[in-house]
């Protein structure tokens, strides 16, 4: 099987510059050849049309001989054949019918450049298809030896350039030969390569066997001469593939002008074919992590060209694989281990498989994760303190960089099989408030658990255990108990149920309305009995509450007050007497006089109601004397007045109404 290499001339036949005046609008090429009908010898010219392939001028060519005048040497310009598309279909000649094609094909854009590139191809190989684009000429009346300079003018716009003039020896010799043809082995394959000349738009490529008369051509169809992008320009490869190892073979080149003048063949290369047979290649290859190394499986091979394996890695993303084993490992070895990887890392990996000659293949590569294995240490310095219905756990950072946060765990068992964990995702503060119930009594125990990046869990931290603190009151006191005993009362209450109760606190009110309680002792009382002995503030009734307080500083709720009904000496307690009220003519007021024989009091307050009033009410304030002056009555009004007594014992009388 033979491969050409380079099959296009696209860069050579169409390019997209712009014409100016002074550039070369067309490019000619001419070569000296014999006609076939009469052996004379005659100048055949090409004209290419680097835009639009077929010529769409109509051509003048001149020539002139040394210093001479040029002259023109057409009868009539050159000009492209006008077709239609009946003249296709009916067309027997195929230079034409492709000219026919080309001319009226339907135009791609995208395709565009690759169809002109092949009609470009075309015009070189055929020259009757040149003649019809108008782009091909023959001089005919030509003298031996003679040198002649050719170029090519715009019959339309008064003879002016077409194309840069060209000199020609009219001497019939042969181009010549290729040179400089090497060869190279690749696998079993032979890739020739050898220089390109400029005049050279492809080539024929010839071989004969070692006891061959003549060479064979290779190359059914000539080898285009074109330029491939990024290559050496003057590099050109053909390979002849499938060679038997130990052949002999020589290869001859020749070239072709666009004109189809075939140089001369090439000297000779010899060539010896090896044995460069590929062993087969492994498969099956795979890859499974073991902690922290990886092992590598395959399938063996079972030619007997193959002598063993060598083991390439590669970083993620680096493109040179480096070998790995130190020896070739036996060609029945099916596995190897790689110890020397790194953490969060990722490997690739091919067995490449060595042939007795030491030819080698590649396998297909495998894809290894090495990630991050190795866990945190264990979090240490865990602390905790505690306020009413919170705790706070305090730690130390750990001092690996791919920490991610810690997870914080609780219980009410210091075994850890009890532990919960509380946080939803790792924190990443080295501190962390726990909201609990405020009444709660429990020990909490809490444990720390650092992660990284990788989610590796470290060991659990030691335990710290938190105590909230009570803020549960004792229960209100029950049964309280009072009893006048002579002149002291005697207070009896039962014990609090509650364990952490350490005192009782005694309040006593001996106002009125029971409302104005006071405490009885200065620290709290361990016993359930209490004497009150200062009874000098005595009123109609005495009420008394108890409170408990337990070790927290919790009191409890008051209990149900008891009531005492203390007999009080009303002998000094008399109303005012003889009140007096009369009018003042001057003013209008009204002057209110009175008697008390009262002892203890603590003053005097006058009331009044008019007609209009349902109630009395006080129109004047605490008086020390034993007369008012109401200075705010209005004219037709009746009024009554009546004086209340006030004393030290916050008791009261009212004496009798006055109109």
């Amino acid at each position: 099987m033979k491969k050409i290499i380079s099959l296009f001339i696209i860069t050579v036949l169409v390019n997209s510059n712009t014409n100016t005046v002074n550039a070369q609008v067309l490019k000619l090429a001419a070569s000296v050849s014999k006609e076939k009908a009469t052996q004379k010898l005659m100048v055949k010219m090409k004209f290419i049309d680097t835009v639009n392939v077929v010529s769409n001028y109509h051509i003048n060519v001149f020539r002139k001989e040394g210093n001479g005048d040029w002259i023109k040497i057409t009868t009539e310009p050159i000009a492209k054949t006008p077709v239609t598309t009946s003249d296709n279909v009916n067309a027997k000649d195929p230079s034409f019918k492709r000219y026919a094609n080309f001319v009226l094909r339907k135009q791609n854009d995208a395709k565009e450049k690759n169809v002109k590139g092949f009609a470009g191809l075309l015009l070189l190989n055929d020259n009757k298809m040149a003649e019809y684009a108008g782009c091909y000429f023959e001089d005919k009346n030509i003298v031996t030896g003679k040198t002649y300079e050719y170029k090519l003018t715009d019959a339309d716009k008064n003879d002016a350039d077409l194309s840069r003039s060209i000199k020609i020896n009219t001497a019939l010799t042969n181009q010549p030969a290729v040179t400089n043809l090497s060869s190279a082995q690749h696998q079993q394959n032979i890739l020739l390569n050898w220089k390109k000349e400029e005049q050279h738009y492809a080539y024929k490529i010839y071989r004969k066997n070692a006891n061959a008369t003549a060479p064979v051509l290779l190359t059914v169809k000539p080898m285009i001469a074109a330029s491939v992008k990024g290559k050496n320009n003057n590099s050109f490869t053909y390979i002849d593939t499938g060679l038997k190892a130990g052949s002999i073979y020589y290869y001859q080149v020749a070239a072709l002008d666009v004109l189809n003048n075939e140089t001369a063949l090439s000297e000779p290369l010899k060539v010896v074919v090896k044995d460069l047979t590929l062993p087969k290649t492994v498969t099956g290859l795979t890859n499974e992590r073991k902690k922290k190394t990886f092992q590598l499986t395959w399938e063996t091979v079972k030619e007997k060209n193959c002598s063993g394996y060598n083991i390439y890695r590669a970083n993620e993303g680096d493109s040179t694989f480096k070998k790995i084993n130190k020896q070739l490992l036996a060609v029945n070895t099916s596995s190897f281990i790689d110890s020397t990887v790194t953490e969060k890392k990722v490997y690739n990996y091919y067995v490449e498989s060595i042939s007795n000659t030491g030819i080698t293949a590649k396998s297909l590569i495998t894809m290894a994760v090495m990630p991050d294995v190795t866990p945190p240490a264990k979090p240490t310095g865990v602390k905790g303190t505690a306020a009413p219905g919170v705790t706070n756990i305090t730690w130390s950072p750990n001092k690996e960089a791919d920490v991610k946060g810690y997870w914080v765990y609780r219980s009410t068992n210091k075994n850890k099989d009890y532990f919960n964990l509380i946080t939803e995702k790792p924190i990443t503060a080295t501190s962390f408030t726990d909201s609990l119930p405020v009444n709660s009594k429990n020990d909490y125990v809490y444990s720390i658990q650092a992660v990284d990046d990788s989610y590796n869990k470290s060991e659990m931290s030691d335990t710290v255990i938190v105590l909230l603190p009570d803020v549960t009151p004792p229960l209100a006191i029950q049964n309280v108990e009072a009893q006048l005993i002579e002149k002291e009362v005697a207070l009896s209450w039962q014990a609090s149920a509650d364990n952490d109760v350490i005192g009782y606190n005694i309040f006593r009110a001996t106002d009125t309305a029971n409302t104005k309680f006071e405490k009885l002792n200065k620290q709290p009382l361990t016993q359930t009995s209490f004497k009150d002995k200062d009874l000098s503030l005595q009123g109609t009734t005495i009420a008394y509450y108890i409170t408990a307080i337990d070790k927290s500083n919790n009191v409890s709720e008051p209990s149900k007050p008891a009531y005492l009904v203390i007999a009080i000496d009303t002998a000094f307690m008399k109303n005012a007497e003889a009140v007096s009220v009369s009018k003042d003519a001057t003013d209008s007021s009204i002057h209110i006089t009175w008697r008390s024989a009262a002892q203890n009091v603590s003053g005097f307050i006058v009331f009044r109601k008019s007609n209009n009033q349902e109630n009395f009410t006080a129109i004047s304030p605490l008086l020390m004397g034993t007369n008012f002056k109401d200075e705010t009555p209005q004219p037709g009004e009746v009024y009554e007045y009546y004086i209340r007594t006030y004393f030290t014992n916050n008791s009261f009388k009212n004496s009798v109404v006055s109109k």
